[in-house]
């Protein structure tokens, strides 16, 4: 015997959109896209502005953003490119400046050229990131899902997904701390 749920599991605001149209009758589309999209936007913008911890529906954890301390990971003589991020402007500007008779064809043919990380002077060298905790959750194999957020951006004035927290944190506006 199969188990059976009672909601399906959704993954985008269609997808909601039809489950709750089959649950309670026809709905006019485009005002439940625009609440829940409102409602998604403030949610965001509170978690970006005020480090709210959001504590999502039917026990599924919380979100917020995760902050961490930068390192520098060396393995076998060389660095781990996993955990840093490349600052690949500085470093195309570097490899011009030391290769200036080569093309930029020319240039990604040369081994072992060396590359320039992010340094994050203005967070003191921490990362910010979107974060799922999933340690008070409920859900069952919450370990397969991921959260991903929406790229998003600055939208009337409200900050939303990974570009919008880029942007606060850029603004130098930023007088909330997140957490560890």
């Amino acid at each position: 015997m199969a188990y059976e749920r009672k909601y399906k599991v959704t993954s985008t605001l269609q997808d909601s959109y039809d489950s709750y149209r089959e649950e309670f009758g026809e709905v006019n589309k485009k005002l439940y896209l625009a609440i829940a999209y409102e409602i998604l936007k403030t949610i965001s913008d509170k978690i970006i502005r005020e480090s709210l911890e959001y504590r999502m529906p039917s026990k599924m954890g919380f979100l917020r953003i995760k902050k961490n301390k930068q390192k520098l990971v060396i393995k076998d003589g060389k660095i781990d490119r996993r955990r840093n991020i490349p600052n690949w402007k500085a470093t195309w500007e570097a490899w011009h400046k030391k290769y200036p008779d080569k093309t930029r064809e020319e240039i990604k043919q040369i081994p072992d050229k060396g590359i320039i990380f992010q340094k994050n002077y203005h967070t003191d060298g921490h990362i910010m990131r979107w974060f799922w905790d999933r340690k008070f959750s409920n859900a069952r194999n919450s370990s397969v899902y991921s959260f991903d957020p929406v790229k998003g951006g600055i939208k009337e004035g409200m900050y939303m997904g990974r570009l919008g927290l880029a942007s606060w944190i850029k603004s130098g506006k930023m007088k909330n701390d997140y957490y560890y």
